[in-house]
């Protein structure tokens, strides 16, 4: 079964979710989201995810992070541009790490490092992605905050037509944080 675990921050910017749902494909089943676990195969039962997901998460708060400019990737098989997170207390990469850690072999980061985003556009091409990204460009000084107070687990499901929608699996909310005397 595949799943992936991750952030889906409301964004309530009009214009990031047209230019989401307009250039990138995903927006058909997902909302602009932060993973935290890429999509991974595995056979763990819901249970075992929600004792992983209770084990990593049980002493974190709800959290601020912020959307920072763009930037885009440029890879072998796609290319993409990022709405860029700033997780200035590496909130983000330490429960990444921890479930990472968790799940052991059912899920591997397929990279050096964890860089959390939020990918708002994708193409094949590097000539489209590159017009993308130049009538996007003013988002480079976009500031925006996010709070973050749930993280998903979901199943990815190909139906008839091999088209993904996600399968809600498991919906953790964190902890209130507590006010300060």
């Amino acid at each position: 079964m595949k799943r992936v675990i991750f952030i889906e921050p409301n964004i309530n910017n009009k214009i990031i979710n047209k230019i989401f749902n307009k250039y990138n494909s995903d927006s058909k089943f997902v909302n602009p989201h932060i993973c935290l676990v890429f999509p991974f195969e595995s056979n763990l039962t819901t249970n075992e995810i929600d004792t992983i997901l209770k084990n990593t998460l049980s002493d974190v708060e709800c959290f601020d992070i912020f959307i920072k400019g763009i930037s885009i990737s440029y890879e072998n098989n796609n290319n993409f541009i990022f709405l860029n997170i700033a997780d200035t207390n590496d909130i983000l990469a330490t429960i990444s790490e921890k479930l990472y850690y968790e799940l052991g072999n059912n899920a591997i980061l397929k990279t050096d490092k964890y860089i959390p985003h939020i990918t708002i556009a994708k193409n094949k091409s590097k000539d489209k992605i590159n017009l993308i990204y130049n009538e996007i460009s003013r988002f480079n000084t976009l500031l925006i905050n996010l709070k973050v107070d749930k993280i998903y687990s979901k199943i990815m499901i190909k139906d008839s037509m091999n088209n993904i929608r996600l399968q809600n699996e498991l919906e953790y909310i964190l902890n209130k944080k507590k006010k300060e005397r």
